[in-house]
């Protein structure tokens, strides 16, 4: 399976600034999503992040920034979203944080996509 990352750059109150959710892992590494609200990842044509893989749902999990944190909410996905291991139906994760969504690795990043 791959992993999916989300990380944050912070102003100087510490608060979140611009972010992006990378593909780390799986034929589509590289490609990325601004995090300025929340993200659709799926197979279908509605998802922001648009994942080919027949383990992905249409609309699979959902990304929510929150303050310095994310929301993950898995959305009734057949084969689930997972978080170091562990099947999640929503969790708030941290900077950092590795979600894997079928074969696909996905994580939080400083920057925005391209």
């Amino acid at each position: 399976m791959s992993q999916t990352r989300l990380t944050t750059q912070h102003d100087e109150q510490g608060a979140p600034g611009r972010c992006q959710l990378v593909v780390v892992e799986g034929a589509e590494a590289g490609r990325a999503v601004a995090l300025d609200g929340p993200v659709l990842i799926g197979s279908g044509d509605g998802a922001q992040l648009r994942l080919s893989d027949e383990r992905v749902s249409g609309r699979h999990a959902r990304v929510t920034p929150e303050g310095a944190r994310f929301r993950v909410t898995d959305l009734e996905s057949t084969n689930g979203t997972w978080l170091e291991g562990v099947k999640v139906s929503e969790v708030v994760v941290g900077v950092g944080a590795t979600l894997k969504v079928g074969s696909f690795g996905c994580s939080p990043w400083p920057g925005r996509s391209r």
